[in-house]
C-alpha cells in the first residue's frame, strides 16, 4: 500500500512539474494594440481597437498621462493610434488602461509614427 501511494505521489509531482515546463510566448517589450479614437478628454481618450487586434473589448478608456518623456500627439476624434501599455486592461465598462507608455499616430501604412527624439 505505501509503495503505491509512493508512486501515486511521484505522478502528481511530475505532472504539476510539467505543467511549468509549458513553452508560451512571452511579448517582446510592452504590449501594442491601434485603435481609433472615439472621443478625448481632459487627462482620457475612449478608443476602439482594431478589429484584427487581440483586444476584443470594444470601447476603452486610455489614460492620456503616458509614464515617459514622449509626449502625447495633437488628437481629435477619428484620429488613429498605437497605445503602448503594461498590458493591464481593467474590466470595467468601458474597459480601463491607466498604466500607458506612449500613444503614437499611425501613418497611412498603420504603422507607429515614432518621434526621433524619443531615444
Amino acid at each position: 500500500m505505501r509503495k503505491r501511494s509512493v508512486v501515486l505521489g511521484a505522478c502528481i509531482f511530475a505532472a504539476f512539474s510539467l505543467t511549468g515546463c509549458k513553452d508560451t510566448e512571452t511579448p517582446k517589450g510592452n504590449p501594442t494594440f491601434n485603435a481609433t479614437v472615439l472621443e478625448i478628454g481632459e487627462n482620457t481618450i475612449s478608443v476602439e481597437p482594431f478589429e484584427n487586434e487581440e483586444i476584443s473589448t470594444g470601447e476603452i478608456t486610455v489614460t492620456t498621462d503616458v509614464v515617459s518623456k514622449i509626449e502625447v500627439p495633437e488628437l481629435e476624434e477619428g484620429t488613429e493610434v498605437c497605445i503602448v501599455y503594461n498590458g493591464e486592461i481593467l474590466e470595467t465598462y468601458p474597459a480601463w488602461i491607466k498604466t500607458v507608455f506612449a500613444i503614437y499616430l499611425l501613418d497611412e501604412n498603420g504603422e507607429a509614427i515614432i518621434p526621433k527624439d524619443s531615444d
